[in-house]
């Protein structure tokens, strides 16, 4: 493994690079990428005539990391991206009336959550079901 360097980028819009990289040969490399919402991804190529494969398996939420398995020949490795913590505040409804902008059922059927800097709300099982890392009424980020 001293022969290949990992390395990863978390952009602004969530999404991720991965790049195992020769040290020998910089030109000789295996680029994965993934956007949100994260899902299922495997990327193989060779480095150095060595097989390299890169798996990515999505976070169960948008509070845990995206998990990468790494195989470069015969020797494994898990590897972890953690994405920002969203910033949220509890919210509660002074009316019955208002609904999630996701299941539009009524705020006091699920916890509710709002980015800070946002006075727009969702269920928190809803924003980690649709792995939102914006509100989807004025695209402030979480």
């Amino acid at each position: 493994m001293a022969d290949f360097h990992k390395s990863y980028k978390l952009h602004a819009d969530g999404s991720v690079d991965t790049v195992i990289r020769s040290r020998v040969n910089r030109e000789s490399m295996v680029w994965h990428h993934i956007d949100p919402p994260y899902k299922a991804k495997t990327t193989i190529g060779t480095v150095d005539g060595v097989t390299v494969s890169v798996t990515t398996e999505p976070p169960v939420d948008i509070w845990t990391p995206i998990a990468y398995t790494v195989q470069i020949g015969d020797t494994l490795e898990i590897l972890t991206v953690h994405l920002p913590t969203p910033k949220l505040a509890l919210w509660q409804s002074d009316s019955v009336s208002d609904e999630c902008p996701f299941c539009l059922k009524p705020a006091e059927t699920m916890l509710c959550v709002h980015p800070e800097g946002c006075r727009h709300w969702a269920h928190m099982e809803c924003i980690n079901h649709w792995m939102m890392r914006t509100c989807c009424i004025c695209r402030v980020s979480y």
